[in-house]
């Protein structure tokens, strides 16, 4: 092949390797951008009172404080299971306590904490506390728990002078959310609080330094939007949100549903170790008044997004190839249903990526394969007519009748980009591949690879990918170490998942560039 041939070959890769920074540079612009809520207008949704300029401009109240007590109350604690999900609950607070999810991890099912239990001394960044604007109870009683028709209820009943608050927690046993019912009830005569319910965000011990955490917000009937943490922290709030939350790489903790509109602006608290806490703040109380919220504390997978709420899809990541990302993570853990281990999962559908190709690919080899033979006998005759520009002329009309050359030689190899992008999002954000092992050294597909074993390999498949068509031109031979030493420094940071499918692949192509040459010949 000639030294064009390469070079398309070279600036397809190039596009692929550039492409991925360009399209994360991209999202997350796009996801965690500079937009700010409106404040100019009042704000109308469905039965909510509107929410003016004047009210959602008031300073965020990021504090509690506390009611001034001697007393040291005793941390009763209260369990309760939903659908692979175990939730612990504090009289402290009458605060969601720990999260733990139940789960295949290495090979085996264990519990997966994500949201770990909080110290006597800590108060503010409990999961669901309900803050007011002074004496804020925090100890509170439990006045007992039932289950009925398949759901656990706990009920917690805490005040200070100003206010009585009860909460009760409805956990479906087969259900994915948790159900708040939250009354609250002023205690002075013409008195008058305001209520704000906080959510702190998921966290997992091992993702510590490499997790990304943002906020989750969605107006009523409204697409959802995501926003880094520098960006939900400055002095904006968003007026009557219908989802409210915060999101890790896997998980997520929200509100994702408020029928009685108590959510009448919302904003954001940093927390140290790079976390962030959701405060939504309620409407001014003058009479004891009752809300339901509907809460979700699990991952981030298709099928329970998709059971909450249809917009919650929008976490998952997988970007303007959503279509193609769902398509895929379907077949791989239909695929991991039977061979139990998603790095052969993984292996296999590449194979079958590559059989579905094949007929495409064959054509771009063939047609490729008649453009180096057109392109040589091309150059033979600008040789022999070097002289005689208007023979040249007739001979290569003649050559081309001939040859009867079409474009889209690179048609397959072009095909395969969005194949990439789309299956790369799709194994970068899905949990199915957290700690899931594969074999050997491999013991978390959704990390990197300590070992530097398989970027090594990258680099090597893609150099046996472009290679073998380079002939014995040294020049050539120089780009191709130079460009996979590249793509092997740029797989560093690439999870074991999507290096297993760029290896899989490139072995599989060589491979069959190999056969289709020895069954030409035969």
């Amino acid at each position: 092949m000639r030294w064009q041939d390469t070079a398309m070959r070279l600036g397809i890769i190039l596009l692929v390797v550039w492409g991925v920074n360009i399209l994360i540079s991209w999202g997350m612009n796009r996801y965690f951008g500079s937009q700010r809520p409106t404040t100019q207008e009042s704000v109308q949704t469905g039965e909510r009172v509107a929410i003016v300029a004047k009210e959602i401009e008031q300073p965020r109240k990021l504090e509690m404080d506390f009611v001034d007590t001697p007393r040291v109350g005793v941390d009763e604690r209260a369990v309760a299971k939903g659908r692979d999900m175990t939730y612990q609950f504090s009289t402290f607070g009458a605060s969601l306590d720990s999260v733990e999810e139940t789960r295949l991890l290495g090979g085996s099912v264990g519990e997966l904490v994500v949201l770990a239990p909080c110290g006597p001394e800590e108060r503010e960044h409990r999961a669901l506390m309900v803050a007011f604007d002074e004496m804020t109870p925090f100890f509170y009683q439990n006045m007992g728990s039932k289950e009925e028709a398949g759901v656990r209820s706990i009920t917690y009943v805490g005040e200070s002078p100003h206010v009585r608050v009860t909460k009760e927690f409805r956990i479906p046993s087969e259900g994915v959310t948790v159900e708040l019912v939250l009354t609250v009830e002023p205690l002075k005569d013409g008195g008058t609080v305001h209520p704000r319910l906080f959510l702190p965000s998921p966290h997992l011990s091992d993702l510590v330094g490499r997790d990304v955490i943002s906020a989750v917000i969605a107006g009523l009937n409204k697409p959802l939007e995501k926003w880094s943490i520098a960006d939900a922290t400055k002095e904006v709030a968003w007026a009557l949100p219908e989802i409210v939350g915060v999101q890790d790489k896997y998980f997520v903790f929200a509100m994702v549903k408020d029928s009685d509109a108590f959510a009448r602006r919302t904003y954001f608290r940093q927390e140290q170790g790079n976390r962030l806490t959701a405060i939504v703040e309620g409407p001014a109380v003058k009479k004891k008044t009752t809300w339901h919220l509907s809460l979700y504390f699990g991952p981030k997978e298709a099928a329970r997004l998709a059971e909450v709420d249809k917009r919650l899809e929008k976490l998952l990541e997988y970007g303007w190839l959503a279509p193609i990302s769902k398509a895929l993570m379907f077949l791989l853990n239909f695929l991991n249903r039977y061979v139990h281990n998603y790095g052969f999962a993984i292996i296999l559908l590449t194979l079958l990526i590559r059989l579905v190709m094949l007929p495409l690919t064959s054509r771009g080899e063939d047609s490729m394969r008649k453009q180096k033979e057109f392109s040589r006998k091309l150059k033979l005759l600008e040789q022999k007519y070097a002289d005689d520009p208007e023979r040249l002329a007739q001979e290569r009309v003649v050559l081309v009748k001939e040859h009867g050359l079409l474009p889209g030689g690179c048609l397959p190899l072009l095909l395969q980009v969005p194949i990439f992008f789309a299956l790369s999002w799709a194994l970068n954000s899905s949990i199915e591949l957290y700690r899931a092992p594969f074999i050997w050294w491999m013991k978390d597909l959704s990390a990197s690879d300590p070992s530097y074993i398989l970027p090594i390999l990258a680099g090597l498949s893609i150099y046996l990918t472009t290679g073998s068509t380079t002939g014995n031109d040294p020049r050539q031979k120089i780009a191709m170490v130079i460009m996979s030493l590249v793509f092997a420094g740029v797989a560093l940071n690439m999870s074991v998942g999507l290096l297993l499918f760029i290896c899989a692949s490139s072995f599989f192509g060589y491979a069959q560039t190999v056969l289709m040459k020895k069954w030409r010949r035969a």
